[in-house]
């Protein structure tokens, strides 16, 4: 899970856009973008719309359905004007009800305006439950107190009355930009499957461009063309569906597939235009004032190589400036002065990136800004838009490559980027305002390893006593240093303990020997001491031993296959074992048995292909029982057809399922009366 500065937004349009977009989609029952006002919208039938409840054709059994799903957007050349959204929903089923008849709406003032077009409840048959918000408010929108983000938005809530099940609710909003911060960029995308898994009976998408525009569009799985169409000097790019059948994500499918439906559309800029314009904008906000330039002076003090002082520079604005946004107007774009973050010692990304930067530019070294997207699969390269981008970070010049680096990521160390961001495209911004196009840099399982050492004695009485250590090696363990990142005091140290040894049952942490979280180049490990682990259970006159660790649970992913029927989307195979990130894990634990036990050792299993390797290794050796368990995420992406092969690779590990509890003989009289 990235740290949550990560999570936030430093593009405060992007934000809005990004809320905004709760309904989208229609049918162009006209040839170009109908004039939809709060009298209405001359180019539906709403009749025909509501008819559509009660359709017997389309019965399948989900708690809502979108009989129009509708969105017109109309701009001009600079990327300003209006985006219409429309959602008509049949509600049949109670435990939706709540999500549909409370509802919310953002913009931002300073250069959007916000018209609820009308908010109806009816029967199917199209009587008017009621024809207006129960309640509306309008509020500033807070910031939280945890990572603060200081926006200029608007929120607008209202609750619908009379919904219940078997009633339709139609709802119409528009929103106008009046204003763009970067002219000519405009970006929207539509998922013509909607917002949820659940048929959308019409789908309509209109975009409306001035004829001399020559639009980016990108189409995606469609079942229908869509239809272009000149009025005047106006251009018209309209797609209409019907009866789209829900999408249902499936597991281990990829960020993209071959099924979901969508489109993407935007102005003709160039990647160049959007350095260019980034560059010009943030360009004076390199420069270091003489109390900031003493502060790097004093942070570098020590460094007795090029790369500790790029350490010592990043420790100091990932870790000793806190994160707070504070993107008011064009502040959502552009970066403060750095002797503003270092005086108020706080900063968003795009500030604590710019302060990394002049930092390591004021002592020779050279950095840049990059413009990516939190989300890695988010950014469409064919479409350049700033509104794509919603985080910073900076490129560091290494002899003709980058060394990419997050300072908003307290616990990242340079030189490693938070998972959610590898493998996705970035704009490495260059200081004449050029770009480079480049993806960033993804980890392998072979890089992130993470082993497990635990070795103890098993009583009499079935109880484990005795040390379990964990190291990680290689990028991707900011969970672990946050662990460690405070000073472990009693209370402290016994609730990390708790946390840790949570795999043990019933097991009490005695002592722990850790290490310094914030320290990010400290080895990620940890010894913990315990006692009082149940070992075994007893059964008669036998003991059963359950690897704390447990099995993979191949049966029940079988079945969750199976019933899900005939795959649709491709296989992504790091997902297939665990979740991502790709990681190498083993586990190594061996337990002493008391005098004259013997365990039932199993036999091995060995598992390998492209999803993964697998493998459980059973021994016992005098007295020392030993299980030896590996696990290895692959990488690739496979067609739908090869599920027989991950129903085989979950068949093969399945054979280790017996292998939950190992019988283990205590010897003497029992072990004699179970022989016989």
């Amino acid at each position: 899970m990235l740290p949550a500065p990560l999570r936030l937004r430093i593009l405060a349009c992007a934000a809005t856009l990004a809320a905004a977009q709760v309904a989208p989609l229609a049918a162009p029952l006209a040839a170009q973008a109908p004039l939809i006002t709060a009298a209405g919208d001359p180019s539906v039938d709403a009749d025909t719309i509501y008819a559509l409840a009660a359709d017997t054709a389309v019965a399948a059994p989900e708690p809502a359905i979108f009989l129009l799903d509708d969105g017109v957007i109309t701009v001009d050349a600079a990327g300003r004007g209006t985006r219409t959204y429309r959602q008509i929903v049949h509600v049949r089923e109670q435990r939706v009800v709540a999500g549909f008849a409370e509802r919310r709406l953002r913009y931002s003032p300073d250069h959007q305006t916000l018209r609820l077009n009308w908010a109806r409840v009816l029967t199917p048959a199209g009587d008017v439950i009621s024809d207006a918000p129960a309640q509306l408010q309008e509020s500033d929108v807070t910031a939280a107190t945890s990572n603060p983000v200081y926006v200029n938005q608007k929120e607008v809530r209202f609750s619908l009355g009379g919904v219940a099940p078997n009633t339709i609710i139609d709802v119409s909003y528009t929103i106008e930009d009046t204003a763009r911060y970067h002219e000519g960029d405009f970006h929207a995308g539509w998922a013509v499957h909607g917002r949820s898994p659940a048929t959308v009976r019409r789908s309509r998408f209109i975009f409306d461009v001035p004829a001399g525009v020559e639009p980016r569009i990108t189409e995606k799985n469609l079942s229908a063309a869509g239809i272009t169409s000149q009025h005047g000097d106006r251009r018209t790019y309209a797609w209409s569906m019907s009866d789209v059948p829900p999408y249902r994500a499936e597991p281990f499918a990829p960020d993209t597939n071959s099924v979901r439906m969508y489109i993407q559309a935007s102005l003709p800029l160039t990647w160049a235009d959007v350095g260019r314009w980034y560059g010009a904008l943030s360009d004076d906000r390199y420069v270091l004032s003489p109390a900031a330039a003493a502060k790097v002076d004093a942070t570098v003090a020590n460094a007795a190589s090029r790369l500790d002082t790029i350490r010592a520079v990043h420790r100091w604005v990932a870790q000793d400036i806190r994160y707070v946004s504070v993107s008011l107007g064009l502040g959502g774009y552009q970066p403060r002065l750095p002797d503003e973050t270092v005086t108020t010692g706080f900063g968003d990304c795009k500030d604590k990136t710019t302060l990394f930067i002049a930092a390591l530019r004021s002592v020779g070294i050279e950095a840049h800004p990059v413009l990516l997207n939190t989300n890695h699969a988010a950014v469409s390269p064919e479409h350049p838009s700033i509104h794509q981008f919603n985080h910073l970070i900076a490129a560091v010049a290494e002899g003709g490559r980058y060394t990419f680096t997050d300072p908003t990521s307290p616990l990242t160390p340079y030189g490693e980027l938070p998972y959610a961001e590898q493998d996705g495209f970035a704009l490495v911004v260059l200081p004449d305002g050029s770009v480079d196009e480049v993806r960033l840099p993804r980890i392998s399982a072979d890089e992130r390893r993470i082993e497990y050492r635990i070795s103890a004695t098993l009583s009499d009485a079935g109880q484990l006593a005795g040390s379990m250590e964990e190291v990680n090696t290689g990028p991707g363990f900011e969970a672990r240093r946050a662990a460690f990142s405070a000073p472990l005091d009693s209370a402290r140290e016994a609730s990390v303990m708790r946390a840790l040894l949570s795999p043990m049952r019933g097991a009490t942490g005695d002592s722990i020997a850790g290490f310094d979280g914030r320290d990010l180049y400290a080895p990620v490990r940890y010894t913990i001491w315990f006692s009082g682990g149940r070992g075994t259970d007893q059964t008669g006159g036998l003991e059963l031993f359950m690897f704390p660790f447990g099995v993979l649970n191949a049966t029940g992913r079988i079945q969750s296959i199976e019933r899900a029927g005939a795959r649709r989307t491709s296989i992504n195979a790091v997902e297939v074992l665990r979740s991502p990130p790709p990681t190498t894990l083993a586990i190594d634990m061996s337990v002493t048995l008391p005098e004259g036990w013997r365990a039932r050792v199993p036999d091995d299993v060995v598992v390998e292909g492209d999803f993964g390797t697998y493998s459980t290794e059973y021994s016992q050796e005098g007295r020392v029982f030993r299980i030896v368990r590996r696990e290895q995420s692959a990488v690739g992406v496979y067609p739908p057809e090869r599920l027989p092969d991950v129903l085989a690779f979950f068949r093969a590990i399945g054979a280790d399922e017996d292998n939950r509890t190992i019988v283990i003989d205590r010897g003497g009289t029992e072990q004699h009366e179970w022989q016989n």
